[in-house]
């Protein structure tokens, strides 16, 4: 299902909504959906680089979710309830997601496990 986010230039990517679940100067973990591709995912901060000129650069994790699975989601005064039961369901991956604010991509990447960096997310990819 989320190989269509390998299959497609993210620059052509449009967001649906994106429900951020820690947020410090843009998304760090939260869920998203795309209309196209049509896919759903919980994403977690992997790596952040400072952009003195606007928001931060950052590299998260794709955790995949069946379609619709955001529609479990019942938000109540800016609490969501069935969250954790969402993400405890996610299927992690090895696809990176490169965006500022989950609104418009950057990149994307296979990284298996054995290949992930200890530090330094952006060295790695060469970006």
């Amino acid at each position: 299902m989320l190989d269509e986010l390998l299959r497609l230039d993210p620059a052509e990517w449009q967001g649906r909504e994106c429900i951020a679940l820690d947020w410090y100067d843009g998304p760090r973990e939260g869920f998203c959906r795309l209309t196209r591709p049509a896919v759903e995912f919980y994403f977690t901060l992997l790596d952040e680089r400072p952009d003195p000129d606007g928001v931060d650069d950052r590299l998260f994790a794709v955790h995949a979710l069946p379609l619709g699975a955001g529609d479990q989601l019942d938000w109540t005064e800016w609490h969501p309830k069935n969250a954790d039961a969402l993400i405890a369901g996610a299927t992690p991956t090895d696809i990176v997601v490169y965006t500022k604010d989950m609104s418009r991509f950057l990149g994307c990447w296979r990284v298996p496990e054995d290949e992930r960096p200890a530090d330094d997310w952006f060295a790695h990819l060469r970006i």
